[in-house]
């Protein structure tokens, strides 16, 4: 709670794309539910004036439950996935086929508060991202609510520089 990352620079870390990733809502988009630097359970935390320099794989990830995280001021550049990922998770979907149960933690559900709430997003520099993967964004946002994105300058990217894969 009330913690302040200022100035720090993350650089050359290891890429991710042979790691784990997750489809957080069923469709088409997975992501890896990790970065350089992980804010998760968090509740008013800020991240200014950093530099994430040729990351491996996603800059900044917002994971699980966070209040009112801040993003500002910072620049992301050459990373290999995302550089911010605004990622919950959900409750598991369970269905029964016969006698065998399946569960999966898929599709939006707000029936936990395992996702962050209330991030801002503003005055980054985001460029040269998705050197590894393809369905990188500047901005991913699944399983989140209520973030404001706002005066931040997004170039040289190979999808979108916002990327809302529900209306969670």
């Amino acid at each position: 709670t009330n913690i302040t990352v200022a100035g720090l620079t993350l650089a050359h870390s290891q890429a991710t794309y042979l790691g784990a990733y997750e489809m957080p809502t069923g469709g088409d988009v997975s992501v890896h539910r990790g970065a350089a630097l992980v804010l998760e359970k968090t509740q008013d935390c800020t991240v200014i004036n950093a530099t994430f320099s040729s990351v491996g794989g996603n800059g900044l990830l917002i994971s699980r439950k966070n209040l009112r995280a801040r993003v500002a001021h910072s620049e992301f550049k050459w990373t290999g996935d995302g550089a911010i990922v605004v990622l919950g998770e959900t409750s598991p979907v369970c269905h029964t086929f016969g006698t065998e149960r399946v569960c999966a933690n898929i599709g939006p559900s707000a029936l936990t508060d395992s996702h962050p709430v209330g991030t801002v997003i503003e005055k980054n520099l985001i460029r040269e991202l998705g050197i590894y993967n393809k369905q990188a964004a500047a901005v991913l946002q699944a399983l989140a609510a209520s973030t404001t994105i706002r005066d931040n300058v997004f170039f040289n990217m190979p999808r979108a520089g916002i990327d809302l894969i529900d209306g969670f």
